[in-house]
């Protein structure tokens, strides 16, 4: 971190949790920001420790503001209006506006900069920075050493709840993933390296958690799952759509080379980051 540098971004997230795919993006983003040298605070309640995330709580903030930091607040797009009272506002797109709150882009101000993490997440015609941070900590999730039983199957209901009645008789041993049922990361490896598939209706970090530790990827198409672009990601690599045993064959032998899509998606993603605060800075006049 640079103390001499008077611009600051004021990330503003809920609590950490690593059951929430935007949230850790958040506070990655946060952490990134410093990491690479620009000053960076987090305002929310729960950090995770490893990361370099200082809180910006109403002390530190006005301590800010007495100093004379010049604040660019980046909030996510389920926060409606402008809660800190920011002069210079960031919106960062992790979803589609409204998809998960109602409330749209009426509730952002319209000399607010943009930055979205997938291209599908853009209202038409709304000009905006692709900025994707990488998710998957690949020191946690990946593949078992040697060679383990895959004898159950791994279901993720958390927005969309699967009807596990209606799967297929070689679907069997099935295990949920819910926010009832929550697992820390470890116990998720342990049954991503169990499992012949996680099986998902809704987008989630999950899916790109169970390719990295072996796991192949089944997909239920549904109304609210615009699933093409995570194929699309993959190449169709390491995850089949719909209950296709001989494609869920196919897509646990092309596991690597979902693995190797993957980090070829983020290679020089540091060079976004750098894009982001040159051209939020311009937008602000600073």
């Amino acid at each position: 971190m640079h103390p001499e540098d008077p611009i600051v971004y004021i990330v503003h997230s809920p609590s950490y949790t690593y059951m929430h795919s935007g949230v850790r993006c958040l506070h990655l983003l946060c952490h990134h920001l410093n990491r690479l040298g620009y000053r960076s605070y987090i305002n929310t309640q729960v950090i995770n420790p490893n990361f370099e995330t200082p809180v910006a709580d109403t002390e530190v903030l006005e301590r800010l503001r007495r100093e004379g930091s010049v604040e660019i607040v980046i909030y996510p797009e389920v926060t409606n209006g402008n809660p800190l009272n920011a002069e210079r506002v960031v919106r960062y797109l992790l979803n589609k506006p409204g998809y998960l709150t109602g409330v749209g882009v009426e509730g952002f101000g319209l000399g607010d900069f943009f930055i979205h993490y997938a291209d599908e997440f853009l209202p038409p015609g709304l000009k905006s920075l692709k900025v994707r941070i990488p998710l998957v900590d690949q020191d946690v999730y990946r593949p078992p050493e040697q060679s383990t039983l895959r004898d159950l199957f791994a279901v993720y209901a958390v927005r969309y709840q699967p009807d596990t009645a209606s799967f297929p008789a070689w679907v069997r041993n099935v295990e949920t993933i819910s926010r009832a049922r929550p697992r820390e990361p470890p116990a998720l490896v342990e049954l991503y390296h169990r499992s012949r598939a996680l099986i998902s209706g809704e987008r989630t970090s999950a899916i790109n958690e169970a390719i990295h530790c072996g796991c192949p990827v089944i997909i239920i198409p549904n109304e609210e799952f615009e699933h093409r672009p995570v194929v699309e990601f993959y190449g169709g690599h390491g995850l089949v759509v719909g209950f296709d045993e001989v494609g869920l064959e196919r897509a646990a032998q092309s596991l690597d080379f979902a693995r190797t899509r993957y980090r070829m998606q983020f290679q020089n993603w540091d060079e976004a980051l750098h894009s982001f605060v040159k051209h939020s800075r311009k937008h602000f006049g600073l």
